[in-house]
């Protein structure tokens, strides 16, 4: 884990690191990209994420990859695709 960034914005595309309170405020290897554009979501977002980048092509994939139907995981917790999702190619800048 690194120590928690806190600075840009949850906005549609937003790129955030998963976060953990374990030992203080602090982000991992897990990742996500914000999807809707519910203010209600991006306010509990904002401030309480390390956001490092924004999606700047491809946000159709991104968002057809968020409608893929999604199971309980080990902890219960709807977010394992029912479907494995295998991204072959990606290119970050």
């Amino acid at each position: 884990t690194v120590p928690a960034e806190i600075g840009l914005k949850a906005n549609v595309g937003a790129i955030g690191m998963a976060s953990t309170q374990a030992q203080g405020p602090s982000s991992g290897s897990q990742f996500f990209i914000v999807t809707t554009e519910d203010a209600n979501n991006h306010a509990a977002l904002d401030g309480n994420y390390t956001f490092f980048g924004y999606v700047t092509s491809g946000m159709d994939i991104v968002t057809k990859i968020a409608s893929v139907p999604v199971q309980p995981n080990l902890q219960g917790e709807a977010s394992l695709p029912v479907t494995p999702v295998i991204i072959n190619k990606i290119t970050i800048k």
